[in-house]
């Protein structure tokens, strides 16, 4: 049956998503599966991706009751939206075209030690890391002793400046760049290793008085 595709929505090259901690289906087979098909295949109706189950080895057949949990799953992620319809010429029926916000995705979650909304828990770890740092860095500071309040606050600040500054340098990005980097992904955790390394350079080449400003920490 003949058709057109009418797409309203064209995914960035990167898009930086927050997750919960607890939260692991970003990580479920099949949500990786669907989220891959769209990305490299593009547009596609609710029909096209139980094909793709259908006809892959990787995964099991799903319904379409189970396709529209992982879509909806994949929505609140905000890795996937209605991009479009599908038009079928001889009797204009539509069916809803689905695609990825993003060819690549920043992916970072809601609370860490560090982050400004950190949870009841975090901030107990904060606290003693906090302590750590301060004894390891004391020594650059003339053995001064660390001010913990003042020591939490620049990190609180830091770790909201440099992930700020790592999400505007890839979403600054072309999408040839980003294309690079898809096909070219370190394997295991150099991944996140490169990652750290773009984060904490972005960091100190936008805060040249790093030192200075932590040294008001120890007294």
């Amino acid at each position: 049956m003949d058709y057109q595709d009418f797409k309203t929505y064209e995914p960035k090259p990167i898009k930086h998503v927050y997750i919960p901690r607890d939260d692991n289906s970003f990580r479920d087979q099949n949500l990786m599966f669907l989220r891959n098909v769209l990305n490299k295949q593009g547009p596609m109706t609710v029909k096209d991706i139980i094909s793709e189950f259908k006809e892959n080895k990787e995964v099991d057949a799903k319904s379409d009751k189970t396709i529209y949990r992982y879509l909806g799953k994949l929505k609140n992620l905000e890795m996937v939206t209605q991009v479009g319809k599908r038009i079928y010429i001889d009797d204009l029926k539509t069916e809803t075209l689905f695609g990825v916000t993003a060819k690549f995705f920043l992916i970072g979650t809601h609370n860490t030690p560090f982050h400004a909304n950190a949870t009841v828990e975090l901030l107990e770890r904060r606290r003693v890391l906090a302590e750590f740092i301060g004894e390891i860095l004391k020594n650059q500071f003339g053995g001064k002793k660390p001010v913990l309040d003042c020591l939490e606050k620049i990190m609180v600040d830091l770790t909201e400046t440099s992930t700020q500054v790592l999400i505007d340098n890839f979403e600054s990005a072309s999408l040839e760049s980003i294309e690079k980097l898809m096909a070219s992904t370190p394997p295991g955790d150099e991944g996140t290793y490169l990652m750290d390394f773009i984060n904490w350079l972005g960091l100190v080449i936008s805060r040249k008085d790093l030192h200075d400003e932590i040294g008001k920490c120890f007294k």
